[in-house]
């Protein structure tokens, strides 16, 4: 979501098509790599009996907020301008991908994204198991 994020916040400040297209190439990478994670965690951390219950609660609230969110965000947009609320949108999905990285607690060695802005390459980051 970070990469998502980041892409969004820049589709604001972009004027050439060169820039759009990265900028889009970027956001879609950042989906790509984002939905099946969440179907994943999602599978990984339910009972096989509640799984579908908890996919459909999922999906209902992803698809909840493709709805709220484009209305809020067309509401922002009339109010203050395109740019604005694609920086708003951006910077919404920059902070739910922290607050889910923090909130999720990776129970791996590897780096998160607290570790990255934390300098885990001079703090003595352990290698995981087997590698």
């Amino acid at each position: 979501m970070t990469l998502q994020g980041l892409a969004l916040f820049g589709l604001a400040f972009a004027g050439q098509f060169w820039l759009f297209a990265v900028l889009l190439a970027l956001l879609g990478w950042g989906t790509a790599m984002v939905y099946p994670t969440f179907l994943a965690s999602i599978a990984d951390n339910t009972h096989p009996l509640a799984r579908a219950k908890s996919l459909g609660i999922f999906r209902f609230w992803r698809d909840m907020g493709y709805a709220v969110g484009a209305l809020l965000t067309g509401l922002l947009a009339d109010a203050f301008g395109i740019p604005v609320s694609i920086v708003a949108v951006g910077l919404l999905t920059l902070l739910t991908g922290f607050w889910a990285d923090h909130r999720m607690g990776c129970r791996t060695e590897h780096p998160t994204i607290w570790g990255w802005f934390g300098g885990w390459w001079t703090t003595g980051y352990k290698k995981a198991p087997n590698s």
